[in-house]
This record gives C-alpha cells, structure tokens and sequence, in this order.
C-alpha cells in the first residue's frame, strides 16, 4: 500500500456521566477522521482516564484496578468501528489486566482483528502511582507498514529503529503530556526519529482536564510528521492540529517516497546509520 490517508487526532477530556458516554466519545472523534477519508486514524495515549471521571475520586494506587475492568467492552466497540468502516484504529492506549498484573498498553484495531502492545518504558509516575508493569516488546503491523512507540518510548532510538528494520516506514506514537516540557520531549523526539530512520510519524496528544488527578493538566498538539529531506516539506510536518483543542490532522502520505528519500538524497541516514566510528578515545590534559 504506497498511498495512505493518515489521522493524528488530539482527545479533549472531558466529565462524562458513564462508560456509554465514552463510547459514544470514541465514535464520534473515529467517525470524524474517516468522514475526511482516514484509513489509519490514531488516537492519544490514556484516553480511558476520561472514565475516571464518573468514578469520583480514585486513589492513585486504584487508578488501574478501576479502569481495568471495563477494557474488553472498550476494546469490543472499536473493534467493532474497524470492522464495520474497513479502517485501522490505533484506538489510544487503555490500562488492563493480565496474568494478575496491569498495563498500559496501546490498543490496534484492523478490519481483520485487533492486538495490544504495552508501553515498554515507564515514568516514575506509572511505575510507583499506578503499579502499572512494562512491555516486553514491539508489534509490528506489515500491512500498512506501522508500529507502535508510546509516548516515553519515543524518546528511545532504540525502539525505532528495531521497528523499522523489521519494515515500519509509518511510527505512531500515542502521547498524554501534562506540560509544555514534556509535549516538547515527545514532539522533538518524534522529530529525530524521523530524522534518523527517515520515516513518518504519527503524534497523537491528549488535551483537556478533569480537574483532578489523574488529568489535572494537559498540553499538546497533535502532528503528522516527515523527514527534513527531499522530497518532503522543509519544515517536516504534514499537518498538525492547534494546540489543546480537540482536532485531527489529516495528511496523505506516500510510503514509496520514504524509499525515494532513503535513496536519492544527499544525506542517508537511514543507510548511513553505522557507517560511524563511535569509539571513545579519552584524553587527558596536564594539569597546569
């Protein structure tokens, strides 16, 4: 598939009074990106916290049990959606159980079937507030040639590139950042990442607040991002949406150009990425 509607699409959240509400939220934004001609729509990390809000206040060490029960009803419904528009979702990421342990893992729907991948890479938050466990490992989807980095995990080299070794010339990365420091990490991050597997990428970011915790603030913007080189555009995004407001960006891309650009360009960095020497010699100076 070299040509590909793409949505990033920014999630405001909001006080809902049920999980009715959710869903109808999850429609709604998903019917949006595909009225405009979306094939791949990707959705912000941490959606589910929107459900907080008709639990009242949560203890942060509850925050997983709570949400975790109502996941496989989540997951059924954009399953359904996928199925039902012949459309891929990257439906946000959601906290679940498994095997007695509870994850934050980003949920992937196709028309044929669904799969989740855990963040591998916590904060300090998820790990001591939530006791939410990692990942182990990347999924990638060889159809329309994507995989999955969430959010932190972004800001790893690492991850992308096993990706896209493995094939992945499209990167989405869900994302919920409270402040502008972090919304910068994550955005320069997927700039880099770009960069050095030239190669697209998908940031989607949660807006909005509950008021409370866990949302008590959000800043973000979401983006459909390109590498820096010819024949893309010099600034290196396609579209973006305006920032902490609910919206989607739509951009089509062609992944034959993600070979075009690989190949023919000045700089290779794709293929050039160990051509180095990145050995380190120490020197020390003679004290005076």
């Amino acid at each position: 598939m070299a040509s590909l509607r793409v949505a990033a699409a920014s999630w405001e959240v909001r006080q809902i009074p049920n999980l009715q509400a959710f869903l109808d939220h999850c429609t709604d934004l998903v019917s949006q990106a595909i009225e405009q001609g979306a094939q791949l729509v990707v959705l912000p990390e941490s959606i589910d916290l929107e459900r907080i809000s008709y639990h009242g206040i949560v203890p942060q060490d509850q925050v997983a049990r709570t949400l975790a029960p109502d996941f496989p009803e989540v997951q059924a419904h954009f399953e359904f959606l996928s199925r039902t528009h012949s459309v891929t979702i990257l439906a946000g990421t959601h906290i679940h159980e498994l095997n007695d342990a509870f994850y934050n893992s980003a949920l992937i729907c196709t028309p044929s079937g669904s799969f989740t991948q855990s963040k591998n890479v916590l904060t300090q938050w998820e790990l001591a507030e939530w006791q939410i466990q990692g990942g182990n490992g990347l999924t990638f989807d060889s159809y329309l040639e994507f995989g999955t980095m969430v959010c932190y995990d972004s800001e790893f080299p690492p991850a992308a590139r096993a990706l896209c070794e493995a094939g992945a010339k499209i990167l989405a990365v869900p994302a919920y950042t409270e402040v502008r420091r972090g919304f910068n990490r994550v955005r320069w991050s997927c700039h880099a990442r770009t960069v050095e597997c030239q190669t697209f990428v998908i940031h989607a970011s949660l807006v909005g607040s509950l008021g409370r915790e866990p949302v008590t603030t959000t800043f973000g913007s979401s983006a459909v991002l390109c590498p820096s080189v010819a024949p893309f555009k010099e600034t290196g995004i396609l579209a973006e949406t305006p920032f902490n407001q609910e919206a989607i960006a739509i951009a089509d891309i062609d992944l034959d150009l993600i070979d075009i650009a690989r190949d023919g360009d000045d700089v290779r960095n794709w293929h050039d990425r160990d051509r180095g020497n990145w050995t380190v010699t120490e020197f020390r100076p003679t004290q005076p």
